[in-house]
């Protein structure tokens, strides 16, 4: 009887959770320097696309970005197709090429929650090495070209982060190895 009453009760939320809420404000995603629109609250339905967390939740990418914290996409709206790359800060010397080592500090959020999922940002940095394949696909497109000391940020769809779900990374490049 426990078991028809969690069941018919599962149902009945299910049913009446889809019908009622706002809709998602669509401005164009984060496919640009452009800001996205913003999502709801209310459960997705499966036919729905995603939408990103509400931009007020976004409060530890704004705290670890820190005085770049203004130049951010703080994204809301359907995930990128492709990577968004937004250099915060600019570094110093030669950029990050095919076959150099690298250390870095990183953050990664869940793009749909804005909820931390991976921290390495502070302490001593992580050594990378930049070949295409040896790391993330949006690493790999995002951080070409970085310089050390850069800060970027990188929005990436879920088929350029190991599957798992759209992610935002903020890179901090400490050190460049040739």
């Amino acid at each position: 009887m426990k078991t028809f009453l969690a069941f018919a009760l599962l149902l009945l939320c299910a049913a009446g959770c889809g019908s009622s809420g706002g809709t998602a404000a669509t401005a164009g995603g984060a496919r640009s320097e452009a800001a996205p629109p913003e999502e709801t609250s209310r459960p997705k339905e499966p036919s729905e696309a995603p939408t990103a967390a509400a931009p007020g939740s976004w409060a530890s990418l704004r705290a670890a970005a820190g005085t770049a914290a203004e130049r951010l996409l703080i994204p809301h709206g359907p995930p990128p197709e492709k990577v968004v790359v937004r250099q915060l800060r600019a570094g110093k010397g030669p950029g990050l090429k095919k076959g150099n080592g690298f250390r870095a500090n990183y953050m990664s959020f869940d793009y749909l929650t804005g909820r931390r999922v991976e921290m390495d940002w502070e302490g001593e940095s992580v050594l990378f090495h930049y070949l295409y394949g040896s790391t993330v696909k949006a690493w790999t497109a995002g951080l070409k070209g970085v310089r050390s000391g850069g800060l970027r940020e990188l929005i990436a769809p879920s088929s350029w982060v190991y599957g798992n779900g759209p992610r935002v990374y903020l890179v901090k490049v400490t050190e460049i190895k040739r």
